[in-house]
């Protein structure tokens, strides 16, 4: 158990300690109330809201989730990413993707770290899951989605059939699947005229340059999104419980 002291560097003589629970710890929710953060309700919304934060991995449920971090202020959309994150966005988790992306509200970081994390197999469906639910971060969402296509080595067929599905990400589309007909010389530019003219280009630069096929299923995927909230309730510089935020916490990307 950790004993998290009231808010570090305001001018008062003594701090009142407050017991919080370790990792894995946290107690039963009380209606309406986090434990470990009663202390600093009264102290805005920002500095109650990252406390509520910093527990969120800790809430055992999509709806004790939803009640908690709607407490939150404006690090709701954190929260939300802060619980979503890490085990429970694992292929395997007991949550489903599509209970996950209600999860994630809003947060588009969140949305894009989950369709990376459990991509579909079917480029076709990942594209359209990218298109709907990652906002601006779509086309980054869309070139990962072709990315692990072209990794997959797809044949003459399956590049027939992604050229011609009708698409929200030409350039992505064309780029990739131009690399894969020069790349594994099978199959050819197709489709509409914006992913033709797309695919035609990347033959031609990936015929001309044949050693830069061993590169394009290498380069590096999008950095995780995830917010990480601190794991022990220790701020940093060794002040105990929540620190001030200065301001507002990062904007997350909007649709």
């Amino acid at each position: 158990m950790l004993s998290v002291g009231l808010l570090g560097g305001c001018d008062q003589g003594t701090t009142a300690p407050v017991t919080a629970p370790a990792d894995g710890e946290l107690p039963p929710l009380k209606p309406g109330e986090l434990p470990p953060c009663v202390p600093y309700q009264d102290m805005g919304e920002d500095i109650y809201g990252y406390c509520v934060y910093r527990f969120a991995v800790g809430f055992p449920t999509i709806e004790e989730m939803e009640r908690m971090c709607a407490e939150a202020g404006p690090w709701e959309e954190r929260c939300r990413h802060a619980w979503v994150a890490g085990d429970r966005m694992a292929l395997g988790s007991e949550f489903s993707k599509e209970d996950l992306l209600g999860a994630c509200g809003t947060n588009i970081d969140c949305t894009f770290e989950l369709l990376d994390a459990r991509p579909e197999a079917d480029a076709l469906i990942q594209l359209e899951l990218c298109r709907r639910h990652t906002g601006q971060h779509s086309p980054d969402c869309a070139g990962h989605a072709m990315q692990r296509w072209f990794e997959g080595g797809p044949d003459a067929a399956e590049i027939a059939r992604v050229l011609e599905a009708p698409t929200a990400f030409p350039h992505k589309v064309g780029y990739y699947a131009g690399a894969a007909v020069a790349c594994f010389g099978v199959g050819e530019c197709a489709g509409p005229e914006a992913v033709q003219k797309r695919c035609a280009v990347g033959v031609e630069k990936f015929q001309r340059e044949p050693q830069q096929c061993r590169h394009v299923g290498k380069l590096p995927m999008h950095q995780s999104m995830n917010p990480a909230p601190p794991r022990r309730n220790s701020a940093p510089g060794g002040t105990r419980g929540p620190p001030r935020p200065t301001g507002r916490p990062p904007a997350s990307g909007r649709p």
